[in-house]
């Protein structure tokens, strides 16, 4: 049995799925019993829980042996996984596959790939093998530019000409389960990414043709970048975190290509001409 925390989530949401297709017992853990009701089916059951309250989390735990750790970014990230490390000590689980971040380090100067650096540094020292996976930024993030595409044709970042190899979540969730389902991972770090580096004026040809429309990418400020995050309801914590992930990849700080989605997922990883296609009514 596997637990899988952020259940309702985009990567945990796939990882579910592709374990349960390969007979897997998985044990999904939610907050919400009406959002994780549809998560039920042939090798999935749901356990209600909280990561910041550390009495759910041994009851979900007992009986797996293994766990899928994916905090929601906070400020208190940190300590909700450290609940959920301490948890999965106490139970003797044998595995835990943490979800981190591309360039997660406790030097860095985003809070929040310096809160992933530290929450890898919990995990290493817990004393349950591990294996850690650092995923670029998600293809599926520019569904966020989905409004400002389809009533301007554009969409706006501060990412000037800097390159990156965005990530199919799906691809994401086929390492975590190489890994859950795989040997000799134990005490990895794992860099994942798409299979190409592009710059966002890149993405935006890519889009147009599959959206079959002109869609264009329009360099901003970081200031009015961060304006917009708020004025969406992004805290500030993660609003200049982003900022600062952002001033790493328009200065191509990030622009490295891996191949671990076909080493260690086992398939070639998803181009974005293809997700673009398989998402293009999103921005219709």
């Amino acid at each position: 049995m596997i637990l899988v925390t952020g259940a309702t989530g985009n990567i945990s949401g796939h990882v579910i799925r592709q374990l349960a297709e390969k007979g897997v017992k998985v044990r999904a853990f939610v907050r919400d019993a009406k959002k994780g009701a549809g998560l039920k089916g042939s090798n999935v059951e749901v356990v209600l829980g909280d990561l910041g309250k550390p009495e759910t989390l041994e009851k979900a735990m007992a009986g797996c042996e293994k766990l899928f750790l994916l905090t929601v970014a906070s400020a208190n990230m940190a300590e909700q996984e450290m609940n959920a490390l301490k948890a999965a000590k106490k139970c003797g689980l044998k595995h835990i596959v943490k979800l981190s971040a591309f360039g997660a380090a406790t030097e860095h100067k985003s809070l929040l790939a310096k809160a992933q650096g530290y929450c890898e540094v919990n995990v290493r020292k817990i004393g349950v093998p591990y294996t850690i996976i650092r995923p670029h930024a998600y293809m599926s993030n520019f569904l966020m530019f989905a409004g400002s595409i389809k009533s301007q044709g554009a969409f706006y970042a501060p990412m000037k000409q800097g390159k990156i190899a965005a990530v199919d979540p799906a691809d994401i969730a086929a390492v975590a389960v190489g890994v859950l389902t795989g040997k000799g991972h134990s005490s990895k770090a794992y860099n994942i990414t798409g299979p190409e580096a592009l710059s966002y004026g890149e993405y935006a040809e890519k889009l147009s043709a599959a959206v079959g429309k002109a869609i264009k990418y329009v360099d901003v400020p970081a200031a009015d970048a961060k304006k917009a995050m708020l004025g969406m309801g992004m805290s500030e914590w993660l609003a200049q975190g982003l900022i600062d992930l952002y001033d790493d990849w328009a200065n191509n700080k990030a622009d490295k290509v891996t191949d671990v989605v076909k080493e260690v997922g086992g398939k070639d990883p998803t181009s974005f001409d293809e997700w673009a296609q398989q998402n293009a009514a999103a921005f219709k």
